[in-house]
């Protein structure tokens, strides 16, 4: 008896979690780049090259004629933006991926389980194409077919029994397109089945 086959699936690309911290760099930079533009207006004007007021003595005359409760709103959200920027550095991210029942520190991401349910969709009978959207909980799975009627159904089971032998409780949904005409027409829709959704 020979082995059983499995689709072939390539490993999604590990997720970056700089994201935070880039946005909070690009903010940083770019403030810190304003800055430094703004002194070097400043001294051109102060040295001749320049006409007209330099944007730092516009700046400190326009707080000197605002009120205190106008400069205490100013304050109040600089130091909001400020501390949502911190916080944004700062706090762990939600993490994206699952980890593998059986496998001590082997994760998967939702990429690699949208392509472990594409490539599990195409070994359906009837499936032309498959596409697939994922998260951690949940699988879509969109399919082109021949027009079958069995096959969202199988699709739904050939996934959903795919996961639970690598050992992963994900709601698997299926969506069939048939092909015809020159354009896909919407067939049938199976929801999420099986599962826990978050």
């Amino acid at each position: 008896m020979s082995a059983e086959t499995r689709p072939v699936v390539t490993a999604a690309a590990p997720e970056s979690r700089t994201g935070a911290l880039a946005l909070t760099a690009v903010v940083g930079a770019l403030l810190i780049g304003g800055a430094g533009v703004a002194l070097v207006q400043q001294g051109l004007v102060d040295g001749g090259v320049l006409a007209g007021q330099g944007w730092l003595t516009s700046t400190v005359a326009w707080l000197d004629a605002t009120t205190a409760a106008t400069a205490a709103a100013v304050m109040i959200l600089v130091a909001v933006l400020g501390l949502v920027l911190l916080l944004a550095a700062v706090l762990p991210r939600r993490r994206a991926e699952l980890p593998l029942p059986g496998a001590p520190g082997v994760v998967v991401e939702p990429g690699d389980l949208a392509r472990i349910a594409s490539a599990t969709a195409e070994t359906v009978d009837g499936v032309l194409t498959a596409t697939s959207v994922a998260s951690r909980r949940r699988v879509t799975v969109d399919v082109e077919s021949t027009g079958a009627a069995h096959v969202p159904a199988a699709v739904r089971g050939a996934v959903a029994e795919r996961f639970e032998s690598i050992g992963l409780d994900v709601a698997v949904g299926a969506r069939d397109a048939v092909r015809g005409s020159g354009r896909q027409q919407s067939r049938t829709e199976l929801p999420p089945h099986g599962g826990t959704d978050a």
